[in-house]
């Protein structure tokens, strides 16, 4: 049995407090008292058993499952995230608090493509909040939601990108007459996918140009992850452009250790253009 103290205002016993997830693990001897086992987010008494009087649950119920909101600031060994579809209220902020709640094991059971979660990157509650205590909000329609700009990244040709690199390379790209896909998923023989940043194909020579800009590397855990997508698209026929590229496509990356370099960015469209 779990219970989830109720946001009462009313003070608890010791230190549980509202949101605290509490095992009903036996009863001690003394009168009306109840050994919980304290699963508490904030590091009070976590997992040791604890004696907690009976009246003290009166603002107390039983759940099964938390909504993710409820759930904000526990964490649980095994989570498992349940995502109906249609959500209305799904958004990049939800997802990371649902998403963040497991200690060592995360299952998703999701409704329809799984895949259809890769969008919500792009679609955050806060970036719509059209309030400014300093000025007035720039109200930008993409698809059927609004959006502030001072708080989102679009294209020229008003895509949502997730930085403002992404930004200037895709102005670049269209600035200089190469029509290019973001994010569009590569599939290959196997099942499994990945987004690239930018793909370009050469409709002259049928080269396919697979375009990642690496705007955070020197971080480990963002090189590590690099790594093993770099030796997915080796394994996939799909080599670096110095290497002369794959059978199956020319793998370009950018940076921005010092900042971005758009005589970099120049430098790979001229190439692209020029079929080397």
């Amino acid at each position: 049995m779990s219970l989830v103290f109720q946001d009462t205002g009313q003070e608890r016993a010791g230190s549980i407090v509202s949101g605290v997830v509490e095992e009903l693990v036996g009863f001690a001897d003394l009168k009306d008292t109840a050994l919980i086992n304290i699963n508490d987010a904030v590091g009070h008494l976590p997992g040791k058993p604890h004696l907690v009087r009976h009246d003290h649950h009166r603002h107390t119920v039983g759940r099964h499952a938390l909504t993710v909101h409820k759930a904000q600031g526990s964490e649980f060994d095994t989570v498992f995230v349940v995502l109906p579809n249609p959500c209305r209220i799904l958004s990049r902020e939800l997802l990371y608090t649902a998403l963040t709640r497991q200690s060592r094991r995360l299952v998703i059971l999701c409704q329809g493509d799984p895949h259809r979660l890769v969008d919500f990157r792009h679609l955050s509650d806060a970036a719509r909040r059209l309030t400014n205590l300093f000025g007035p909000p720039r109200p930008i329609v993409v698809g059927t939601r609004i959006f502030d700009g001072k708080h989102i990244h679009r294209s020229r040709r008003g895509e949502l990108m997730i930085s403002k690199s992404e930004v200037i390379i895709a102005n670049e790209l269209q600035s200089a007459g190469l029509d290019y896909a973001y994010e569009r998923p590569l599939i290959v023989s196997d099942g499994s996918r990945r987004y690239p940043d930018f793909t370009v194909e050469d409709a002259v020579t049928g080269s396919i140009w697979y375009w990642e800009h690496l705007g955070m590397k020197g971080d480990a855990e963002y090189d590590r992850k690099w790594a093993l997508k770099l030796q997915w698209y080796r394994d996939n026929g799909i080599l670096p452009e110095e290497a002369g590229g794959g059978p199956n496509g020319i793998l370009v990356t950018t940076e921005e250790l010092d900042g971005i370099q758009t005589d970099q960015i120049m430098a790979l469209i001229a190439k692209i253009k020029d079929g080397v």
